[in-house]
């Protein structure tokens, strides 16, 4: 290597700061040696080649930094909660159609103009032979009248046409009653705890009307009092 082109590397070198710290290459040195000749200043072209060298190593450094700092962390999404499908109303339950009977009271307008007919209002004749008025039921006496008011107050025929039941407890207002020993057909009317309203045919030959006169003692029927013959069945309306 020529004697002038190693002085002027090292007077290169010395003048630039100690920090710079550039090693220059064997490689380039040698080729350098070679292409000595086409070289107009080799010292510039050194200092050219270790300005190239530390401004790629800042920018190597810069870059290392750069990689080094942390990334800023994103908040964590928060999982988003399923939407929750609308609850549709839940399907209304049928109630079950019972077929109660109807609550048929005294205070009814079909009783009380049944009560207020010439045909059967208290005190018209309505014997033991009388025939039914209005119902097409065969029947006599006491059954008539309790026929004609099936017929006139619910459309039936025969109050037969009703749910039976057994326990005088269960009677209410427009019942129809039937006791044995000598077959008698009461209607009625009301109740007042165990104080019936009644009408009936073929009491004493005529239609009577009462409140009072039967009265319920546990599953016996009363009238006046005192035990009235035997209580079969009544019917619900």
């Amino acid at each position: 290597m020529p004697k002038k082109f190693v002085v002027a590397l090292i007077v290169m070198m010395m003048s630039f700061p100690a920090q710079a710290k550039t090693t220059i290459p064997q490689e380039f040195l040698t080729q350098r040696a070679k292409t000595q000749s086409q070289r107009v200043d080799p010292a510039q072209e050194i200092r050219n080649y270790v300005k190239n060298e530390q401004a790629r190593n800042k920018q190597q450094k810069q870059q290392a930094k750069k990689q080094a700092q942390p990334t800023p962390k994103q908040p964590a999404q928060q999982p988003q909660a399923p939407k929750q499908q609308a609850q549709q109303p839940a399907p209304k339950q049928q109630q079950k159609q019972t077929t109660a009977p109807k609550a048929v009271t005294k205070y009814s307008p079909k009783v009380n103009s049944f009560l207020n007919d010439a045909r059967w209002k208290p005190g018209t004749p309505f014997g033991g032979a009388q025939r039914p008025k209005l119902s097409g039921w065969k029947c006599r006496g006491c059954m008539a009248y309790a026929a004609d008011f099936v017929k006139y107050v619910y459309g039936k025929d025969s109050p037969r046409e009703g749910t039976a039941f057994t326990k005088l407890s269960q009677v209410r207002a427009g019942d129809i009653l039937q006791v044995t020993n000598a077959h008698h057909w009461i209607v009625v009317l009301g109740r007042n705890g165990n104080s019936l309203e009644t009408v009936e045919g073929n009491w004493t030959g005529k239609v009577v009307k009462e409140n009072g006169a039967y009265t319920i003692n546990g599953n016996t029927l009363m009238r006046n009092g005192k035990r009235f013959r035997t209580f079969s069945n009544g019917y619900h309306f």
